[in-house]
């Protein structure tokens, strides 16, 4: 499941941001105990630092094909990539599988 699944935005092919969204927060301080989702966007220049303070954990990226596990107390960066993303795309027109 990507941001779709839990109401994040569809971006075009050209944005210039990264779109967030923590399924599963577990947070410290006077917020704890009210569940939430955490999303948001990352713009070019800035980082997003997450720490897993939990377990062994997993970073799913763009669904659940692409998994990256996460040890305790790892920190894990996101930013804006300077390299293009190549992305493979069908259309909707019926395909001839003969």
């Amino acid at each position: 499941m990507g941001v779709g699944s839990v109401n994040g935005r569809i971006l075009c092919l050209t944005e210039d941001r990264l779109q967030f969204v923590v399924r599963e927060p577990h947070q410290l301080g006077p917020h704890r105990g009210r569940y939430r989702l955490v999303r948001g966007f990352v713009r070019r220049g800035e980082t997003l630092e997450v720490t897993n303070a939990w377990q062994p954990a997993v970073v799913y990226v763009d669904g659940p094909h692409v998994a990256i596990p996460v040890a305790p107390a790892a920190t894990v960066r996101f930013s804006v990539s300077d390299r293009p993303l190549r992305l493979l795309g069908y259309g909707t027109a019926p395909r001839n599988h003969g």
